[in-house]
């Protein structure tokens, strides 16, 4: 999963859209989050539906964090995120962008 905690700015929540999109087809892109939503809700749902990860991102008043979790019981990791650059921005600035939703509904050969 790939959710936002509590109140964040417009382009953070940019953000979340696009690590959704990045991460699929392993992603629930049209994931739904409500205020009265907890942390235990998303623990709670991730084994029936196989989730082994939780991408947690969240502002406060010195800047925006991103938190990676194992779950059930695994570790945490903490970032502190100092700039980034939405999907919308990078194509803002390529000369000829390519985007369809095509490009994201199947995992890449590596």
């Amino acid at each position: 999963f790939v959710v936002k905690r509590g109140h964040v700015a417009h382009a953070a929540s940019q953000l979340v859209r696009d690590l959704r999109l990045v991460m699929s087809p392993w992603c629930a892109k049209n994931l739904r989050e409500k205020k009265d939503n907890k942390l235990r809700d998303f623990i709670s749902i991730a084994g029936p539906l196989s989730v082994t990860h939780l991408q947690m991102l969240s502002q406060t008043d010195r800047g925006l964090y991103l938190r990676i979790a194992r779950l059930p019981a695994g570790p945490t990791l903490t970032f502190r995120v100092h700039q980034f650059s939405t999907m919308r921005d990078v194509r803002k600035t390529q000369r000829k962008p390519r985007s369809t939703t095509r490009d994201f509904e199947r995992s890449p050969l590596v």
